[in-house]
């Protein structure tokens, strides 16, 4: 994975920690990396 997001999701779980509401943050950081996954599978599958 490419460093930049790494740097993002690492401050995205810092702040999710730090705010009540955490889990909406969790289920929006959930739902990224399965449409980034998503996207990159498709990515895989039309070569």
């Amino acid at each position: 994975m490419c460093e930049e997001i790494k740097k993002q999701l690492i401050t995205l779980l810092f702040f999710s920690f730090s705010v009540t509401n955490h889990e909406k943050i969790y289920n929006h950081i959930k739902e990224i990396l399965i449409l980034r996954h998503m996207a990159l599978r498709k990515k895989y599958e039309s070569i």
